[in-house]
């Protein structure tokens, strides 16, 4: 049996896509272009690192941080999957990959973690989930910053400098004077703002560890991540996007702006305040006439109008005290956002505008639950479907959990908790953060 020597293995017949150019020191040294992207066997494929199967008359390798280039600021790769020859359902985002197989008859078998990958058994929907840091063109933790990569085609394709292809220059908006007098404007570029694929996007905003955060949720039949927006999937064409909020958020100018963003507003809309908005009005608060806005009535979602007559919002008055005039409406509406499904009661966070004001459609009655764990569901109506399970209210947000014990773990990213029903306490599955409609 002949067995080639492992550099000239890879050099000769480890890549079995498009021939890789290697990186000639007079053309792009390290020593100019630290983050030069790694297309040299020699230099960026240590040997513990290469992945080597029996080839029969040869002993065939190949390296998984070899790239493709056609260009020094544009290379692409096969996506990676976990060691193996399962199949496995990826997709990306700008942070991780992510990857998952169902395992037949529901036997976890042997864990398929390695060359970077970190995996976990999930038992209630029998697969691994598998997740690793992406690689980038310069095979250099530090350089993933200078690339910019996106799924093509099952390709990963990074490129730095220029983006290519090239989009419209940030903060395109187009902006019109409306006839309360107050000046709007809709971004017209990059999508509106809203993750680069699917449809349906419903957005609200949320601080994150102290940090203005985009959320949305909507559908797309291909992995939506980029231009920001890291997202993860919720099931079938079911995705959940969430980016930081920055400038080109906002028309430029300056100045005080409400904005809201989703699929119904055609991306992100803006309107300019005389000044900053607060989502709990007080007596005297200034409106527009024919604005409403989502207030508190006694723990649940209400809606106050504003005074024509006056200009300020609508009040009541009791016992002698006056007090925004919040109606509970009775077909049980809310935002048109996620969140609001989760909590039955006022919860300013859910509001498409951070001050609460109504938007084009910017209501819904929410569906009934699935009664699947992490659903939302209504404590004064539960509708969880498994055995066992109860309608779990935590911070106001409301969701199914799932019985739990020794003999009955949760899956990945659950913890198994004390609960407390009319009884006295049952374990539940909750997720980690108590949370399950943001990450």
């Amino acid at each position: 049996m002949v067995r080639c020597s492992i550099l000239l293995v890879v050099l000769v017949g480890g890549c079995t896509r498009e021939p890789i150019p290697t990186n000639d020191a007079g053309s792009r040294p390290d020593v100019l272009d630290p983050f030069a992207p790694c297309t040299d066997p020699s230099r960026c494929c240590p040997s513990d690192e290469l992945i080597c199967h029996d080839g029969g008359e040869i002993l065939i390798c190949h390296c998984p941080w070899l790239w493709d280039c056609p260009s020094p600021d544009r290379c692409r790769q096969a996506v990676p999957t976990p060691p193996g020859e399962d199949t496995w359902s990826c997709y990306w985002t700008e942070f991780k990959y992510t990857c998952a197989r169902e395992v037949p008859g529901g036997e976890p078998g042997v864990n398929p973690q390695g060359q970077g990958w970190s995996c976990a058994w999930e038992p209630a929907t029998h697969r691994w989930t598998c997740a690793r840091e992406p690689p980038n063109p310069s095979n250099k933790p530090e350089g993933a910053a200078a690339w910019r990569c996106v799924v093509e085609q099952e390709l990963l394709v990074c490129t730095r400098g220029a983006p290519d292809p090239p989009h419209p220059e940030p903060m395109k908006w187009t902006c019109t004077s409306e006839a309360s007098g107050q000046l709007a404007c809709v971004r017209i570029d990059l999508g509106g703002g809203l993750p680069p694929t699917g449809d349906g996007w419903r957005c609200h905003r949320y601080l994150k560890s102290g940090i203005s955060t985009w959320l949305c949720h909507g559908e797309s039949g291909s992995p939506p991540g980029g231009n920001g927006w890291n997202c993860a999937a919720l099931g079938k064409n079911q995705w959940r996007c969430v980016r930081a909020e920055d400038a080109t958020d906002q028309p430029p100018g300056g100045g005080h702006w409400a904005c809201a963003m989703g699929s119904a507003l055609g991306g992100t809309r803006c309107v300019k305040l005389a000044a900053p908005g607060s989502p709990t009005p007080q007596p005297g608060d200034p409106c527009v006439a024919g604005e409403k806005r989502w207030c508190d009535v006694g723990g649940l979602w209400g809606q106050v109008a504003c005074d024509p007559a006056k200009g300020t919002w609508k009040t009541s008055t009791l016992g002698g005290a006056q007090l925004i005039d919040c109606v509970e409406l009775a077909s049980g509406e809310r935002p048109n956002t996620v969140c609001a499904c989760y909590h039955p009661g006022f919860h300013a966070t859910c509001c498409e505008r951070p001050d609460c004001v109504l938007v084009a459609k910017g209501s819904q009655q929410c569906p009934p639950s699935d009664g699947a764990l992490c659903s939302p569901c209504n404590p004064e109506q539960p509708a969880c479907a498994q055995a066992g399970a109860v309608c779990v209210t935590s911070a106001k947000e409301s969701f199914c959990g799932s019985p739990c014990s020794a003999a009955l773990p949760c899956p990945s990213g659950y913890a198994c908790k004390a609960v407390k029903v009319p009884a006295g306490t049952t374990s539940q599955c909750v997720p980690l953060d108590d949370s399950c409609y943001h990450d």
